[in-house]
C-alpha cells in the first residue's frame, strides 16, 4: 500500500511519513496562496485552497481546517500568521528543536505575520520563561511531604483526582459516548467488550449509578490524565520503600475513597450523581506485586498475585478449579490481622487496599496484554527457540545464524520491521517490534532443520516448533478481538490451552526454571476470568499509559536537560 500527496504528486509507503507530510505540505500551500492573491490570480487561489480543504477533512490530525469557500475568501495571512503562532511553541517542544533553530523560526514568524503586536516571545527563552509563570488551575500540581529519611524530604507531586476526572469530562466529545448502564445482551448472547459488559459492572451497578469511557475513546491520549509524580526512595530500606509507595497511593486515591455519598457531575448537559470505584488496576508484574504487597521473586512458593497456586505448579496446564484458589480480599485481611502474612508470601506493610471495600485490589489487577505477551511470553519463546537450535544441534550456533538471515532476507513492507541484525538486538526490541515477529518467525522457522538424526533426548521436530508458532498466533489474533461471546471465550480459551501445551512440551527442558512462569499461570488461569468480569482485553493495556509517561515524563525532562545543560537529571 502506498499514499500519494495530492499537492506535490510524492508517494509514500508509511502513512505516518504521509502524515508528516501533508502537515508541512499544507504550510507551504498557504504561503504559495498568499503570493498567488498578491497577484490577484484568484481562480488558483481558490482552487489551492479548496485541495487544502480536503485534505483537511480528509486527516483530523492536520493543524489547519477550510470549511467553506467563504472561510477562504475571508482568510488573510494575519490569521494564517496568528494560527501558526499559536501552534509554534508547542511544535518546538514536540519535535524537539534547539534553541537556536527555535529563535530562528520564532523571528520568521514575528517578521512576516503582518501583525500590530506579535503574540510569540522575542526567544524562546522568555516563552519558556512565559509558560512556567503561567497559573491555569486543571494543571496545578500540588506538594506533600510523604517521608523523611536521612535528614531527605520525599514530597508526592500531584493533581487532584476529581479534578483529573472533571478534565476528562470538558474534552468535547468524551461525555457524548458515556456509557451509564449494564448491557450485556446482543441477539440473546453474553457479549463481552466495553467495560459496562462485564460481571464487575453487573454487581457494582446493583447498589449503584455509574459511568465510563468506551475502549476506543478511553485508549486515546486526550482521555487520560497525568495524576502525579511519585516519589523514589534512595534507600536500601525495602519495607521503607514500599510503605511510601502505599501511603502515595491513599493519597492520591483519598478524594474518591472519602466519596462515601457520590458526586454530581454535568454529563450531555445534565446533573449526574455518581459513586467513584476503582475497576481496574493495569500493570506489568513487579508493579503488579507492588500493589499486591506480594513477594516479588519468581522463586517465591506463591509468586502468583492472583492466586495462591505452589510454584512448582505453574507450568502445570491441567490444574482444575478447584487447585486454583483466588487471593481474596476478606482472606488476606484475616492474615495481616493475625500476623501470618507470609504464609501467603505478603510483606509486612499495611497497604493501601487492604482496608477499603470499595476496592478489592485481588481481584481489580487484570493481566496486561502487552507485557504478559509481546515483551513476556512471545520474547521467551524466542529465546528458547534459539536455545533449542543450539543445544539439539551440532551446528546450532549456524542454524540461529540462518534464522537471522531469514529475518535480513524479509522484502520491506509497509508495517513490518525489518531485522536487518537479526535477532542479536531481541533484549532491545519493542512491543511493536515484537509484533512484526509474530507476523514471520513462522516462515523464518519452517523447514528450517532435519529430522532427530542424532538421537538427542526430548528432541523437538521442526514441525511441532512450526506449530507452536502458528498456535501462538491464533492465540494472539483471538486476544485482539473487540468484543467477545461465550462462543468466543471457550474458542480463546481452546487457543491458550493448545498453545500452552505445545509451548510446555517443546521448552520444559531448555527452560532453567522448568517453565515456572508467574506469567504463563496467570495467561493460562485468569484471562478468561478478567474478560467475563471487565470486558475485552484492548480496554486494559499499558500501551497508552506509558505513551503518556513518555509524553509528561520522558520528553520533558530529556529536552530540559538538553536546554540546561548544567543541570543533572537528579537536580532537575
Amino acid at each position: 500500500m502506498s499514499f500519494k500527496c495530492s499537492l506535490c504528486m510524492r508517494i509514500f509507503s508509511q502513512r505516518f511519513a504521509y502524515t508528516q507530510h501533508v502537515q508541512k505540505c499544507l504550510k507551504n500551500v498557504e504561503v504559495e496562496v498568499e503570493e498567488d492573491d498578491d497577484n490577484n490570480d484568484s481562480e488558483k487561489y481558490s482552487s489551492e485552497m479548496d485541495t487544502r480543504s480536503n485534505l483537511s477533512s480528509e486527516y483530523e490530525n492536520d493543524k489547519v481546517e477550510v470549511n467553506d469557500d467563504n472561510d477562504v475568501q475571508n482568510m488573510s495571512f494575519d490569521s494564517i500568521g496568528s494560527a501558526i503562532s499559536e501552534m509554534s511553541l508547542e511544535d518546538i517542544t514536540k519535535y524537539k528543536i534547539n534553541n537556536k533553530d527555535d529563535n530562528e523560526i520564532i523571528r520568521f514568524f514575528n517578521k512576516h505575520s503582518n501583525l500590530t503586536e506579535s503574540p510569540l516571545p522575542k526567544n524562546i527563552k522568555q516563552g519558556q520563561a512565559f509558560m512556567n509563570n503561567m497559573k491555569l488551575s486543571n494543571l496545578e500540581f500540588s506538594k506533600v511531604l510523604i517521608t523523611k529519611h536521612e535528614n531527605k524530604d520525599y514530597f508526592l507531586y500531584y493533581q487532584n483526582l476529581i479534578q483529573c476526572i472533571k478534565n476528562i469530562l470538558t474534552v468535547p466529545d468524551i461525555t457524548q459516548n458515556f456509557l451509564l448502564s449494564y448491557e450485556n445482551y446482543k441477539l440473546n448472547k453474553s457479549i463481552y467488550s466495553e467495560q459496562n459488559t462485564g460481571k464487575w459492572w453487573k454487581t457494582t451497578q446493583e447498589s449503584l449509578p455509574t459511568g465510563n469511557i468506551p475502549i476506543w475513546r478511553r485508549n486515546k491520549q486526550d482521555a487520560e490524565q497525568f495524576l502525579g509524580y511519585l516519589p523514589i526512595l534512595e534507600a536500601a530500606n525495602k519495607d521503607l520503600v514500599r510503605d511510601t509507595f502505599h501511603k502515595s497511593l491513599h493519597h492520591l486515591l483519598e478524594p474518591i475513597i472519602l466519596l462515601k455519598d457520590g458526586i454530581d457531575l454535568f454529563i450531555n448537559n445534565e446533573n449526574t450523581w455518581f459513586y467513584s470505584r476503582v475497576s481496574t488496576i493495569i500493570a506489568d508484574w513487579p508493579e503488579a506485586a507492588s500493589f499486591y504487597l506480594v513477594y516479588k521473586s519468581s522463586n517465591s512458593n506463591l509468586s502468583c498475585h492472583s492466586c495462591l497456586v505452589k510454584r512448582e505448579n505453574l507450568a502445570n496446564i491441567d490444574l482444575s478449579v478447584n487447585d486454583v484458589i483466588l487471593r481474596t480480599h476478606d482472606e488476606m485481611r484475616k492474615h495481616f490481622e493475625n500476623d501470618i502474612q507470609r504464609s501467603v508470601c505478603i510483606e509486612s506493610i499495611i497497604f493501601f487496599g487492604i482496608y477499603h471495600k470499595n476496592i478489592n485490589i485481588y481481584l481489580a489487577t487484570v493481566p496486561d496484554r502487552m507485557h504478559h505477551l509481546d515483551l513476556g511470553l512471545f520474547c521467551y519463546q524466542i529465546i528458547f527457540t534459539c536455545d533449542i537450535l543450539k543445544l539439539q544441534h551440532v551446528n546450532g550456533n549456524k542454524l540461529v545464524e540462518e534464522v537471522d538471515c531469514h529475518l535480513a532476507a524479509i522484502p520491506r513492507f509497509p508495517g513490518i520491521k525489518i531485522f536487518y541484525n537479526g535477532l542479536q538486538s531481541i533484549a532491545r526490541l519493542t512491543a511493536s517490534e515484537y509484533r512484526s515477529l509474530m507476523k514471520v518467525m513462522i516462515f523464518v522457522i519452517d523447514n528450517l532443520y532435519d529430522e532427530n538424526n542424532n538421537e538427542v533426548d526430548n528432541f523437538v521436530n521442526n514441525d511441532d516448533l512450526t506449530k507452536l508458532y502458528k498456535y501462538w498466533n491464533e492465540m494472539y489474533i483471538l486476544s485482539r478481538y473487540e468484543e467477545f461471546s461465550e462462543s468466543d471465550l471457550k474458542k480463546f480459551n481452546d487457543a491458550i490451552y493448545r498453545w500452552a501445551w505445545m509451548f510446555v512440551k517443546a521448552f520444559k527442558f531448555v527452560s532453567p526454571s522448568n517453565l515456572k512462569l508467574p506469567k504463563l499461570h496467570s495467561w493460562v488461569y485468569h484471562i478468561i476470568d478478567s474478560i467475563r468480569s471487565y470486558g475485552a482485553i484492548n480496554g486494559y493495556t499499558t500501551e497508552t499509559y506509558e505513551s503518556l509517561h513518555k509524553y509528561f515524563v520522558k520528553i520533558p525532562t530529556e529536552l530540559a536537560i538538553k536546554k540546561m545543560s548544567n543541570l543533572s537529571f537528579y537536580e532537575l
